[in-house]
């Protein structure tokens, strides 16, 4: 896969370096136009954690999975994860 900006203009991405724990986030989706795309279409999809740099791909975790794991080992969680996923599926 090439880099590109929005007007498919070859980039150079920046250094990921640091940024290992953080969200990776859905900003966008190829089926609708910028146009049709609002703030409440943003997602956070996964955590961050591994650089492939040869590729400049970042690897993640899903959320979900990450969020199962909570509740199976924080019970005092559940009732709020619940809610949660009732409210964002």
């Amino acid at each position: 896969n090439e880099n590109q900006d929005d007007l498919g203009n070859p980039i150079i991405p920046p250094d990921p370096r640091g940024v290992s724990g953080c969200g990776m986030w859905m900003l966008h989706d190829h089926v609708r136009t910028r146009g049709e795309w609002t703030t409440a279409d943003i997602k956070l999809v996964g955590i961050e954690h591994h650089w492939v740099r040869c590729e400049t791909v970042l690897i993640g975790t899903k959320i979900h999975v990450i969020f199962k794991g909570m509740y199976s080992a924080f019970p005092r969680l559940q009732e709020a994860l619940r809610d949660m996923f009732v409210l964002h599926r």
